[in-house]
Order: structure tokens, then C-alpha cells, then sequence
């Protein structure tokens, strides 16, 4: 078993720290006119002054585990936040009973959302079966469609379980638990490749931030960058399976993470990951994990620890 734990450093800039001693001085002055003139300072102004020194606060009472589940060439990720969960993505056609097992497993019978992140098969393949094994709250699927048997049969699982359907837009804010993401992308709906209409999105608990990424490619990669969204994660879900469609290095800049997962079929037909995209990884100091050579992956977070081990 492989086992790594990262703890999260804590950064602060000068301009913080003035900010604090400000912040600490204010108290002070505050807490002796409270303790000389009780009656001086109106109470709406104090609690006015009382907001704007408490502190925002990253600490999470409950467990995060994300579960990167091996399913060969494909992805699906499994995320449970203190009592709920979400899936993103599931799998080819063939992976329906590993996928829905899977989830049985962890004692899942309810996921708040179900999300294909693109319409091809390798990340909608076993929806369907998700949603008719389990109780879904709301699927989320990019505009994007694609005239496959695949995909028409998400859509016709969807219709007749009667689900809600709803296309994130960059910027909209969804919450697990106690935790929020956030869609980054897609930023356009007339990418000619299905891969950029990947929904993309940057996970927050407590202080641990993963980029889900799909099989976004170099165009959206560009795209999201030029939006100026925050992309900087601790943990990148590889986008493309670590194609050297993606994983620019303009884009990895910005995330820069810590961490690399990488969702990959062991002697798959595409020979991926790319060797020159793990180059790149490697030189700029990313720890790299792979589901062909440790089968499913489990990231688990208190918030401010997170421990990568299979």
C-alpha cells in the first residue's frame, strides 16, 4: 500500500500580518471603551466592528474521502463529504456492476449530484445505471450532446427516473456537505472537440482543493485561464487520462499542484499517460498516482491533512 500525507502550509504575506495586528489593536481599543463606557458605542455599530474582526474560518468538522475507482480506461470518481455524496463520472458501458458495486460497498444509496463531466463513453457509459440504482437529487451534464447510443440512454435514464437535469455555468457555486465547488468551465459551447465542452471543476474542503478536470484539452485549459478564475489546487485530476492533448504547461503553472491523479486502463491502446506530459509533471516536482499501477485511489482530508493511498 502506498501512503503519502500532506500537510497544507500555512502562508502569510506581510500585507497579512499588518492586517492582524490591525485587527488585534482595534480589539483592544474596542474591548477598553466597552469596559470604560459600556453605553458609549451604539450596539449596531458594535457588531458591525465585532464582524469585521472575526476571522474566516476553514475548519471542517466532517471527513472527506474521494475515491478515484479503477475502471480501466475511463473515470469514475466517487466523493463522499460527512453524510452525502456525489459521483463524477462512471465508467464505460461495461463497468456498470464494478461501478454500482463499488458504490454499494461504501453504503451509498443516495448521491445529491451525478455528473458527466462530456458526453463520451469512457465518462457516461454506466450513468445510466447509477441513476437507476441509486436515489439521484440532480444529474449535471454540459450542453454538449453527442448522437450515440450511450449518451441517449443517460437521457432516457434520466427521463424515466425523473430526475432533474441542469448545465453548470462557470462561476455557479454547489455545495456537498460541508464543502463547495465551483464550475470553472466549459467557458464555450462551439468547442469542435467534445473533450473542451468537459465540465471542470475546483472542489473545496477546509483547506484541501482538488481541480476535477474531465478531458478538458488545451483549448479550454486556455480558455479557463483567460477567465482568471482561481484554478490552484492541491490535487489535479489529470485532464485526458495524461494526454499530451492537455496538461499545458501554462495551465499547470496555475493549478500547481502537489499532487497528480491519474485515471488510466493498464496497457491501454492510447499508450496513455503521455511520457512527455509525466516529463512534465515530474519536472516540475508534481507526485504523480496512477489507477493502472495502484487500482483505486482514496484521498481522505480532515480539512487540513489529506493522506493519497490505495
Amino acid at each position: 500500500m502506498r501512503k503519502t500525507t500532506r500537510r497544507r502550509p500555512v502562508r502569510r504575506s506581510k500585507k497579512t500580518a499588518k492586517v492582524t495586528l490591525g485587527s488585534l489593536l482595534g480589539a483592544f481599543i474596542l474591548a477598553g471603551l466597552s469596559y470604560f463606557s459600556p453605553q458609549w458605542l451604539p450596539e449596531s455599530d458594535a457588531l458591525r466592528n465585532n464582524a469585521a474582526a472575526t476571522p474566516v474560518h476553514t475548519q471542517v468538522n466532517s471527513a472527506l474521502t474521494v475515491h478515484f475507482i479503477d475502471v480501466g480506461q475511463a473515470d469514475a470518481i466517487l466523493i463522499q463529504s460527512g453524510a452525502e455524496a456525489m459521483i463524477i463520472d462512471a465508467g464505460n458501458n461495461a463497468d456498470a456492476k464494478l461501478v454500482t458495486d463499488y458504490l454499494q460497498q461504501q453504503g451509498i444509496t443516495h448521491l445529491k449530484y451525478a455528473i458527466g463531466t462530456h458526453a463520451h463513453e469512457d465518462h457516461v457509459g454506466s450513468l445510466d445505471a447509477v441513476l437507476y440504482s441509486f436515489d439521484v437529487e440532480t444529474v449535471m451534464l454540459p450542453q454538449r450532446t453527442l448522437d450515440s447510443k450511450t449518451y441517449k440512454d443517460v437521457i432516457q435514464a434520466i427521463e424515466t427516473t425523473q430526475t432533474p437535469l441542469i448545465h453548470p455555468q462557470p462561476g455557479d457555486i454547489f455545495t456537498l456537505g460541508e464543502d463547495q465547488f465551483t464550475i470553472l468551465g466549459p467557458l464555450s459551447e462551439e468547442y469542435s472537440e467534445v473533450n473542451n465542452s468537459s465540465i471542470v471543476l475546483r472542489y473545496v474542503h477546509g483547506q484541501t482543493s482538488i481541480l476535477f478536470t474531465g478531458d478538458m484539452q488545451a483549448q479550454s485549459e486556455k480558455d479557463v485561464l483567460a477567465s482568471y478564475a482561481n484554478m490552484q489546487a492541491d490535487i489535479l485530476k489529470a485532464p485526458h487520462h495524461g494526454s499530451e492533448t492537455s496538461s499545458t504547461q501554462a495551465f499547470l503553472e496555475a493549478v500547481n499542484p502537489r499532487d497528480v491523479i491519474l485515471s488510466v486502463g493498464l496497457n491501454n491502446d492510447y499508450n496513455l499517460p503521455s511520457e512527455d506530459v509525466l516529463k512534465r509533471y515530474e519536472k516540475m516536482g508534481f507526485s504523480i498516482y496512477r489507477t493502472d499501477q495502484l487500482g483505486t485511489i482514496l484521498i481522505e482530508s480532515d480539512g487540513v491533512n489529506y493522506t493519497i493511498h490505495n
